[in-house]
Parts: structure tokens; C-alpha cells; sequence
């Protein structure tokens, strides 16, 4: 029954012939699409487009192989069941299986090719598109601002803001350099030009932006924002000394401060590490203060992270000088700032649709790990701390981190699981496609193929793809068990074709 017979080998030819030209057809028009769709989401130029589209063509075959196969099938055993062929066999005693099989056979090779490609092959073509557009960095960077409008990546000194991109000019961009605000991220200037133009000098690693009509302005910070938990970060030259040295200084002078020191701290009395009635200033660029801070009493204490001072205000009061003032105006001027250290080199880290089978298996045994172990390798460390009244000592950021991410850990273990699930259920795709095309091509015998086919593909296209959406979000939102989420859809034509394949079995 299952020998490869001249009728076997007749079918497997018939089926190779439409199933390779099905799939030439279809791919090549999904390519298309996706080739236009990312040219115009991330503005390739036509070398980048020439480059990128053999590396689309692997990610569309878990979509395109199982039509091409459905059409196959439906059409070849149509057209066998129309030329009374399969009748022939029932009429010679033989089981429909003995012209099925070769189609169920094919399936499962398809099928495993799939599951091989999807692991492996997929995911590094993905990739491999990625390292196309990143290969030219200039062309890279104008890019990504002519397709998201901003740049704010969190190595660069500024964030860049565009209206719009003409060529490779820069339309009305806003440059927001970037500065660290009492210990937290922030901006302290904006430039606003007309027009703008970017050039890159990799051998000094340098971007030079060449500025139309712009205005450079310090940004206001409001006093409020200056103090964190009542609380001054103020950093000192290395050789200022600790904070008992510096309580020294201001308890025996009456005041700390020196030409190279941004900050200057007086007080009326000196209590260990406690001021009385202290009075920081902070130096402004033209000599005068544009910050000053009082307080009753103050306590200081050695930064964590830089030589300075940690300065804790008793009922605090700020003050800060507008700059305003300090608004100017440039034209046909070139602004210069350094690129990352590791730009030439850089990419931006794979996303899953990147990681091949063996990457997935390893990040999800990290993200596992870290769940299981990491907020109790925290609590434990911290309490340790806390028994022995060092809670200094305790690493709250850590903690808090252990805590916080946990969650995150959690979804992202969910997402790499469903991705692999997914990869899976789709490998399976051609099997379960032809399990029903074949049956239904044999039962629309006397009709139209197409007819054949369009009732095989209206249930995947309203059933199968959507159920096969949702359990991916069911899957990642932890609502199902990924395998059982993304397997509805395959278990749904397995019940469809169990109603159909009886018909064919007995008549």
C-alpha cells in the first residue's frame, strides 16, 4: 500500500510541479510587499533594498509554504478525482490511501523543513537584515530620523527631534543635550534650528552638524527638581577631600571654596558633619550664583559614585537665577560631539525573532534562573545587612531592582516560550493544510478547482490565522500555556478534515 509505485510517483510530479510554481507565485508577490513595506518604514536606499530582499524571502516560507501546498493538493487531486482516477483505485481494491500518501508524505517532509528553517535559518536572516541597514552608520542615522523623527539613543550627548527630512537635510530640528540633574537624567540645553545637515568623521569619531538659523538656550530647571529627598548632590574635584575633612575646612575657615570647585559651602556654626545654617551656592558661568540652597541645619555625606558631597537640607530653600537671558543666536555654524565609543561596531541586540533555537533555550534558562534565585539572593544579603544595623551597607538600588524586574523577567520568559510554540505550530502547517486540501479537492471533483481551494483557504483565513493571533497574545499575556494557545488553530483543520476525510474514505 505504500509503495512507490508509477501512480505514486505520478502524483508526487504532479503535486512537486504545482506546488514549486504556487510558491514561486506567492512569494515572490509577499516579498514584494514586505521589500516596499520596509523601504518605506525605514527609508532604504535602492543598494540596501538589493541587499535585504534574499534575506525576506526565508521569514515568508512558513506562511507561503502551506498555501503553495494547499493549492497543490487541492488542484492534483481535484483534477484526479475529475479524470475518475480515484475511482479506478477504489474499483482496483485499493484504499484512497494509496493516492494520498504521497501528499501526507510530503506534507511531513515540508514540515520538517520548515521546523529546520524556523530554528535556525529564520532567525539569522532576520538578523541579517538588520546588519544591512546598520552597515552604513551615516545612512543608518538619517534613516531612522527620516522614519521615527527622533533619535534618542542613551549613549549620544543629545536627543535629536526633526519635523522632517529632506534629503539629507535635517527639517527644523530641535538638539536636547543631555545632563545629569541632582543625580537623575535630564536636559540643560536646547537648540532650535531652521535647517540642519550631519556629517560624519569616523577617524575623529565625531558627528558635525552644520546649523541654519538656530538659537541655543539653557533649559530652566525648576528649583523643586534641584533637591531629591531634601537632598543636594554637589561634585567636587577629586582632591577636595571627604566629607569630615571638608565639615573641617568650613568648621576652621567658615567656608569652603576653591576656584576649581563648582560649589560654594559656608556655614555660621560646624557640629561633626553637621552645618549651621548653611548656605551652598552654586557657581553660574559668569562668576555669580545660579543656585543657592538654605537650610537650618544640613548634614553631609560622601557621594556613592564621584568625589563630592551628599548635602541633606533641614527645611530647605531654593533658589535658582533664570538664564533666560543666556538665549543666543547662530547662523552657519557647525556644532561638534562625539559618537559612542562603540558605534563602528554596535547593533542593537537581538530581538526574538532573532534568537535561533539554541540562543531561545539559553535566554530562557537565564530569565528562569534569575526568577527563581535572585530576589531571594537580595532579600537574604539585605537582611543580613539589616540584622547586623549596617543598613548602609544594603544595596537598595539592587533590591529594588530584584523586585521591580521580576515581572519583567516573567513576560519575557512567556514571549521566548511563545515564540518557540509558535515557531513550532507553523512548521506543522503544511501537514495539517494538506490533511484537509486533499480530501476536499477529491470531494469537488466534478467542479472547478479554485473552488476546491477557495473553501479549504476561506476557514484558515477566518479561523486558523486568527486563532493563531490570539494565542500568541494569550500566550505572552500568560491567559493559556503557549503550546496550547498556539496548537488551536492546527487541532481546528485537524477536526475539519476528520469530517471530510470519512466521505472520501468510503465513496
Amino acid at each position: 500500500m505504500l509503495g512507490i509505485g508509477i501512480l505514486q510517483r505520478y502524483v508526487i510530479r504532479q503535486l512537486l510541479g504545482s506546488f514549486a510554481l504556487a510558491l514561486l507565485a506567492i512569494s515572490s508577490i509577499i516579498v514584494l510587499f514586505l521589500v516596499m513595506a520596509e523601504a518605506a518604514k525605514a527609508g532604504l536606499g535602492l543598494d540596501q533594498i538589493v541587499q535585504i530582499a534574499p534575506y525576506l524571502i526565508p521569514g515568508t516560507l512558513p506562511y507561503t509554504v502551506p498555501v503553495a501546498l494547499l493549492f497543490s493538493v487541492t488542484v492534483v487531486y481535484g483534477r484526479l478525482a475529475g479524470d475518475n482516477e480515484i475511482t479506478a483505485v477504489k474499483a482496483a481494491g485499493l484504499s484512497v490511501w494509496t493516492v494520498l500518501w504521497p501528499c501526507i508524505l510530503l506534507s511531513i517532509v515540508l514540515s520538517g523543513a520548515l521546523y529546520l528553517a524556523a530554528s535556525h535559518v529564520i532567525p539569522e536572516a532576520n538578523h541579517a537584515v538588520k546588519r544591512v541597514i546598520f552597515s552604513n552608520y551615516e545612512q543608518t542615522f538619517t534613516t531612522f530620523l527620516r522614519r521615527d523623527r527622533i533619535l534618542n539613543n542613551p549613549n549620544w550627548p543629545f536627543v535629536i527631534i526633526v519635523k522632517d527630512m529632506e534629503g539629507d537635510d535635517l527639517i527644523a530640528p530641535v538638539f536636547k543635550r543631555r545632563a545629569k540633574i541632582n543625580g537623575r537624567d535630564g536636559f540643560d540645553l536646547n537648540i532650535v534650528a531652521k535647517r540642519a545637515r550631519l556629517s560624519f568623521d569616523m577617524e575623529r569619531a565625531m558627528v558635525r552638524v552644520f546649523l541654519v538659523d538656530a538659537t541655543i538656550q539653557p533649559l530652566e530647571v525648576p528649583p523643586e527638581e534641584l533637591l531629591k529627598n531634601d537632598a543636594l548632590r554637589a561634585p567636587l574635584p577629586r582632591d577636595a577631600g571627604d566629607a569630615r575633612t571638608i565639615a573641617a575646612i568650613i568648621a576652621r575657615e567658615g567656608v569652603f571654596d576653591r576656584p576649581d570647585s563648582l560649589y560654594r559651602i559656608e556655614a555660621r556654626g560646624v557640629s561633626d558633619r553637621t552645618l549651621i545654617e548653611p548656605v551652598v551656592r552654586r557657581k553660574g558661568r559668569d562668576g555669580d550664583s545660579d543656585l543657592v540652597v538654605t537650610g537650618e541645619t544640613a548634614v553631609l555625606a560622601d557621594l556613592a559614585d564621584r568625589p563630592g558631597l551628599l548635602i541633606t537640607f533641614e527645611d530647605p530653600s531654593v533658589r535658582a537665577r533664570s538664564r533666560a537671558s543666556d538665549v543666543g543666536f547662530i547662523n552657519e555654524q557647525i556644532l561638534e560631539f562625539p559618537l559612542p565609543a562603540n558605534v563602528r561596531v554596535s547593533l542593537p541586540p537581538k530581538i526574538v525573532q532573532e534568537m535561533n533555537a539554541d540562543e531561545l533555550l539559553d535566554k530562557q534558562a537565564e530569565l528562569r534562573e534569575l526568577r527563581r534565585n535572585e530576589r531571594i539572593r537580595q532579600a537574604v544579603a539585605a537582611s543580613m545587612w539589616i540584622a547586623s544595623g549596617r543598613l548602609q551597607r544594603v544595596n537598595w538600588p539592587e533590591v529594588n531592582r530584584a523586585f521591580r524586574e521580576y515581572d519583567d523577567w516573567d513576560y519575557y520568559d512567556r514571549k521566548l516560550e511563545t515564540e518557540k510554540q509558535m515557531r513550532i505550530a507553523l512548521s506543522c502547517g503544511p501537514f495539517f493544510f494538506a490533511l484537509l486540501g486533499a480530501p476536499v479537492g477529491i470531494l469537488f471533483a466534478k467542479r472547478d478547482y479554485l473552488s476546491a481551494f477557495i473553501t479549504c483557504f476561506l476557514p484558515i483565513i477566518l479561523i486558523y490565522y486568527p486563532l493563531t493571533l490570539l494565542g500568541i497574545n494569550l500566550g505572552k499575556e500568560g491567559v493559556l500555556d503557549p503550546m496550547i494557545a498556539l496548537w488551536m488553530g492546527n487541532l481546528t483543520l485537524s477536526v475539519l478534515a476528520g469530517l471530510v476525510l470519512p466521505n472520501v474514505m468510503r465513496h
